[in-house]
């Protein structure tokens, strides 16, 4: 279901357009692309529908979700991780699997039953999100064999 909800507000932001942002050289991307995409996933995740027409948060629960959903920590690193699975899926690697699956692992191995199943939710929509943009900025690129190693390199950590 959330994969729905990712892949539609993908296509929003694509459609969107959007800004270029390089990440320093901790591999941190900038604030204010990390709060541009936080604010993007958050109205997205709070009025997009899933393919029966039902919108995933329930209006009773939208009303308590204020942005932000999680901390700020946990926003950038659902970017960072959501322009490294764009970049492997650009290099042919096998972004979901090596990338995305442990993103996600790591999530509730640190937070465990801390975190709400929205919490979790929306974290996995931004790292989309931020996928989606990444995409869209690597579009017509060609992933050289060096990109691909060092990519590579990156999977599952």
């Amino acid at each position: 279901m959330m994969r729905v909800l990712a892949v539609c507000l993908c296509i929003a932001v694509l459609s969107a357009g959007g800004a270029s942002f390089a990440f320093a050289d901790d591999g941190k991307p900038p604030k204010e692309l990390v709060e541009e995409l936080s604010k993007v996933a958050h109205d997205g995740f709070l009025t997009v529908k899933n393919p029966q027409g039902q919108t995933i948060v329930k209006p009773e629960d939208a009303k308590k979700l204020k942005f932000p959903i999680i901390n700020y920590e946990e926003r950038e690193k659902a970017v960072a991780r959501g322009y490294l699975s764009a970049t492997a899926k650009w290099c042919g690697l096998k972004w979901e699997q090596d990338y995305f699956k442990p993103y996600v692992k790591s999530l509730q191995v640190e937070h465990g039953k801390k975190w709400t199943p929205h919490q979790y939710a929306y974290a996995e929509v931004l790292h989309g999100v931020a996928m989606g943009v990444e995409t869209r900025e690597k579009k017509g690129e060609k992933c050289s064999d060096a990109e691909k190693k060092r990519v590579a390199a990156l999977a599952k950590k």
